[in-house]
């Protein structure tokens, strides 16, 4: 028997409870697995499943985050806090190839730092921050005019006329910088790559990417990595 809900919903005034299946996930509240479980969302609804037998490893967060990031596209939200082992490394990989953002405690703030360790380890996180920066992050990424709508794809505010001289501007500065041409690629996927980018560094516009771009010229290596 867990008694982590209980623990929980003492540090916050958030309704905490142990999820249960076929629960609807509730905005502002948060569901603690239950000890012995699998659990994964699907269309918003949280699904229990016993703990698989043998002597196989058993990752249930990497198995919670494929689903998040299945359910919820660019709008999941992964974060790794303080723990051992590798749990959770290829669930924020799961998030991040499906545009979400990813979210690693700081190493020198964790008291365990292997599961913030790996999940860094995969270039997959978009922050390695201390838990109150965290907080803060997540405060500005909810704000996003982007992702107040949570069916909204990213590339659609940056597919328009206007934006197509910027757009192909970006895409000079990507070749130039690192010999790789993504004209011919799917734009929808390289469009969607550049909202995400804009999301994680608080910003609204094409413009305001491209006087990013000035000022900050590791970033264009992330656009790429991330594309």
């Amino acid at each position: 028997e867990s008694h982590l809900a209980e623990i929980l919903a003492r540090e916050t005034k958030m309704p905490v409870s142990q999820a249960q299946e076929g629960q609807t996930v509730e905005p502002d509240h948060a569901y603690v697995i239950p000890p012995n479980a699998v659990m994964v969302v699907e269309n918003g609804i949280l699904h229990l499943a016993p703990r698989p037998e043998g002597p196989k490893s058993h990752y249930p967060i990497d198995a919670f985050f494929e689903s998040l990031a299945n359910d919820r596209g660019g709008t999941a939200v992964g974060v790794i806090l303080s723990g051992s082992a590798s749990d959770g490394a290829q669930g924020v990989r799961c998030i991040k190839t499906g545009g979400g953002t990813t979210f690693a405690q700081d190493e020198r703030s964790a008291r365990y730092g292997g599961m913030p360790h790996n999940a860094i380890a995969t270039g997959a996180v978009d922050f390695a921050l201390s838990p109150a920066k965290i907080a803060e992050e997540l405060a500005l990424i909810k704000a996003h005019p982007f992702l107040t709508t949570p069916q909204q794809k990213l590339e659609e505010p940056l597919a328009d006329v206007e934006t197509d001289g910027q757009f192909t501007e970006i895409l000079d500065r990507l070749r130039t910088t690192t010999g790789v041409d993504f004209s011919n690629y799917k734009q929808s996927t390289v469009r969607r790559r550049l909202g995400r980018r804009l999301v994680i560094n608080q910003l609204t516009t094409l413009s305001e990417y491209l006087q990013y771009l000035d000022t900050h010229p590791g970033e264009i290596h992330e656009l790429f990595r991330d594309i």
